[in-house]
């Protein structure tokens, strides 16, 4: 009888190992508009963020993750085909000419036409890809149209920041929340009776903290008053900078709440030496005070989705699925809140291109890790986390359809401290299609190349253990092609004094590269940048 037993707990131990081995993980894919990694998690003790906190501390938190380029379209191009701009020839906002499905030869699997073609049940609504939803590559064909709604359309560029009374779901990501949960449901209902067994990957693209910064009032009174919010650390240009890094931040100075706070704003857009100075800087006076409600206003509308994911994750317990699904939370780029006198993305530096990424699999042990990753990393670690096939590393240029130039990060659950990439890259190009941000190509000496009407420009940038090394060059975005001998500025800073992660964003105030003790620095940094990411990856590779 004793044998008979041990048979049956054999047999049933068998049984449920082989359930297990059979049952696919769940994702719940999470992007959030023009979000830093200002929050709870990354050290920044004035933001609001309980949602945040609580599911970092059951993730694993990438303190040092950084996006490709510094742009939505681009950079979600990026990380959602695990293909670098060079390679796809995204470098920004051109929906007609460089979404990838529009262009010649071979197209990328999209990260979630992965899932779908290994027969997950892949849903998606908001702004998760940019200017086109992928439709009918990316979704599953029983989801119908993609959803997609944002009520700043309404107010178009006439006010920066509003405060709403008003319930979450009268905006648009309340919006998306409340129809997620209500699919979260139905995803639960199917796996549970088995009319539909498949595991689920929901996508959900926030809009906030996206400009115009339009919040429920509840949010907004989670903050001091405006005149109590303290300004960035740093609020002027870096020194040294040269002018190609500088964005001049036309796309918040055109909103008709703000321009005409300005002595001369077209002179902040096109004249260096006018830019430079108290008259471009909101920092005193009116506009000292419009910037403290930006950057208030832009707090609320994070901790705004901050109670969103939370209403996602409490759908998922209650749901019986919280065990059963990874979730991964990112930004899609960096942003900045006047810091380097600078508002919006449209840079290299360190506030434009730091991301947040926190990543919960339910069956590895939380941790944090200061690891440099990338965005493009992102898509092999969720196929890698959710047992599916690897994806192999692209050949040079390659757009196959399945391969990455990124690679899993999911070795740092079980060593969060393994030696890992020597360096993270991104771009940005100057001069492109407006709103560029940047200054005009005739102001400088020489001036800045021009591909036709397309951007000529880039400045490619390599972030290290330490510093961080930028070049603007030469370029051809036809053949991604850089002239590394024709340079309209370098640039380097050192990130030794900074806490990791920054939760302050107080860095990078000062250009370094003409420092002669640098000089050996600079001709290093300067040979890894030109070699390339495929130099930097992990030792192993």
């Amino acid at each position: 009888e004793l044998k008979v037993d041990m048979f049956r707990v054999v047999a049933i131990v068998a049984l449920v190992v082989l359930t297990q081995a059979k049952q696919k993980k769940n994702v719940l894919f999470l992007v959030s508009d023009d979000m830093r990694a200002e929050m709870g998690p990354y050290g920044s003790q004035h933001m609001v963020t309980p949602n945040f906190d609580a599911l970092a501390n059951e993730s694993l938190v990438f303190e040092r993750a950084y996006i490709a380029v510094s742009l939505c379209m681009p950079s979600r191009q990026a990380f959602l085909t695990s293909r670098r701009p060079d390679t796809t020839k995204n470098y920004v906002i051109d929906v007609k000419h460089e979404f990838w499905r529009r262009t010649d030869g071979p197209n990328a699997t999209s990260l979630p036409e992965y899932f779908k073609n290994h027969d997950y049940r892949v849903w998606g609504m908001g702004k998760v890809f940019h200017g086109d939803n992928d439709l009918p590559y990316s979704w599953s064909a029983e989801m119908g149209p993609y959803y997609n709604y944002d009520n700043w359309s309404m107010y178009g560029n006439t006010i920066t920041y509003k405060c709403f009374d008003v319930p979450d779901d009268t905006l648009g990501d309340g919006m998306f929340t409340t129809k997620a949960v209500n699919w979260i449901n139905m995803f639960a209902a199917d796996q549970q009776s088995g009319q539909d067994d498949r595991p689920f990957f929901l996508a959900v693209g926030f809009h906030r903290p996206h400009i115009p910064y339009l919040v429920p009032s509840k949010y907004c009174d989670m903050y001091p008053n405006p005149e109590d919010i303290l300004l960035a650390p740093d609020p002027y240009a870096p020194k040294g900078m040269p002018d190609v890094a500088y964005s001049v931040s036309k796309g918040l100075t055109e909103f008709q709440d703000v321009n005409p706070l300005f002595e001369n704003i077209s002179q902040c857009w096109t004249d260096p030496k006018w830019a430079y100075t108290d008259r471009c800087y909101m920092v005193e006076g009116e506009l000292g005070l419009f910037a403290r409600n930006v950057r208030r206003n832009y707090w609320a509308a994070i901790s705004y989705i901050d109670a969103q994911v939370g209403l996602l994750v409490q759908a998922l317990k209650a749901a019986n699925l919280y065990d059963s699904t990874i979730i991964s939370f990112n930004g899609d780029h960096g942003y900045q809140i006047g810091d380097h006198g600078a508002w919006e993305k449209y840079t290299n530096f360190e506030h434009g291109t730091r991301i947040p990424w926190i990543l919960r699999d339910p069956s590895q042990e939380p941790g944090r890790t200061s690891a440099l990753v990338e965005s493009v990393d992102i898509y092999p670690t969720l196929v890698d986390l959710a047992g599916l096939p690897s994806l192999p590393q692209c050949a040079v240029g390659s757009m196959a359809q399945v391969c990455t130039e990124g690679h899993s990060a999911a070795p740092l659950y079980s060593n969060p401290k393994k030696p890992w990439k020597t360096a993270a890259f991104s771009q940005y190009a100057r001069p492109a299609p407006d709103p560029d941000n940047g200054f005009p190509a005739d102001i400088f000496d020489p001036p800045l190349h021009l591909a036709g009407d397309k951007e000529g420009v880039m400045g490619f940038t390599i972030r290290t253990d330490q510093y961080r090394y930028t070049e603007w060059v030469w370029f051809d975005p036809a053949t991604a092609t850089a002239n590394w001998t024709r340079s309209w500025g370098k640039e380097l800073y050192d990130h030794s004094a900074q806490p990791v992660p920054d939760g302050n964003f107080d860095n990078e105030n000062e250009n370094i590269v003409a420092d002669p003790t640098k000089a050996e620095l600079v001709k290093e940094l300067s040979q890894r940048l030109h070699a390339g990411w495929r130099q930097a990856l992990p030792p192993s590779l």
